[in-house]
Order: structure tokens, then sequence, then C-alpha cells
């Protein structure tokens, strides 16, 4: 019990914290290492944003975890929820207003700040905000998607009405689309 707790203990005191300050010091990113990843294998570090002192967990991603809109003065980021559902965040930095928006699941964000970028964002006519995901290599032995070498996921997200519309595109190495599915 007595190794137990001094090996608590000197995790906690050797918690790893890597950060990563922009945006004139508005955002800091940092990933930590909870104390309590020696008791149990399957928790592992924590992705923490923090914007004008608002701090948000289990944020996605590999640096910074947020990637910001063109043609505005905000950010999107993806946080996962306990409940393995996920909401997308929308920080406006002129405001500080956070619009949250649930879904039930996302394949965007996983990648913001790695070096094989697969995540987008980018603004519409109608002010909507869109997201994409790009995974290009995909493989699947289902019937009729033999071929499959690219899945593009787009999601729109409607800032008014707080809701997400997806759309899922497959297809194969010469870009032609194989199937496609809304939600």
């Amino acid at each position: 019990m007595r190794c137990i707790l001094i090996l608590i203990l000197l995790v906690a005191i050797g918690t790893s914290c890597r950060r990563n300050t922009s945006w004139s010091g508005r955002i800091i990113s940092k990933t930590v290492t909870p104390p309590s990843i020696s008791l149990n294998v399957h928790i592992g570090d924590v992705n923490i944003i923090t914007i004008d002192g608002k701090r948000f967990e289990r944020v996605r991603g590999i640096k910074q975890f947020y990637l910001s809109v063109p043609g505005t003065n905000a950010i999107v980021f993806v946080v996962d929820e306990k409940d393995y559902s996920v909401t997308y965040h929308y920080f406006n930095m002129d405001t500080d207003e956070d619009i949250a928006i649930h879904s039930k699941s996302s394949m965007f964000g996983h990648s913001i700040g790695g070096k094989h970028i697969e995540d987008f964002t980018s603004k519409n006519e109608n002010g909507k905000i869109l997201l994409s995901n790009i995974d290009s290599a995909a493989q699947s032995v289902t019937a009729g998607l033999e071929k499959l070498h690219i899945v593009k996921s787009l999601y729109q997200l409607d800032l008014k009405n707080r809701i997400v519309s997806r759309k899922t595109v497959y297809l194969d190495k010469d870009d032609k689309v194989i199937q496609e599915r809304t939600q």
C-alpha cells in the first residue's frame, strides 16, 4: 500500500505538461498526463485548451487543438464527451462567445495541429461553418466499396440553430463517387 502511495506521489510530481501558447497569449494549448495513468492503462494524456480563462478538456488534436475559421476572427475545436459523443465549439475571439453544438459522433478534429492535415474549415455564403475530414488511405471489404480509396466526411454547423448536418462521400482512386450518405 505504501509503495502505491509513493508511486502516485512520484507520478503526480512528475506529471508532464507540454505547453504551446498562441493568438497573442489568449489561447493556451497543453497536454497533461494525469497522475492516475499509472493505475489505469486505459487513461491517456488529456488535451486542454484555455481561451481567455475558459477551460475545455478532452480536446481533439495533436498540438494547438483548434483551427481558425477563414474570413472570421473565430476558431473551431472539438471536445470528446464522456458518453463518447462530441461537442463542436465555435469560439468568437472578438466577443468571447462560445457556441457549442452537440453531435453523436464525428471524424473531424483528430489531425488538428498534426503533420498530415486531414481536417479543414471554411465558412460559406450563408454564414454556416463547413468542416471536412479527408481520409486518403481508406480501405474496405464491404460489398460495393471494394475500390474505396478516399472518404470525405463533410459537416455543416448551423450556428443559429445549433445543429450539424453531415455528408460522407466514398471515392475510388480516380476520385469517382462510389457512394454518398447524408445524415
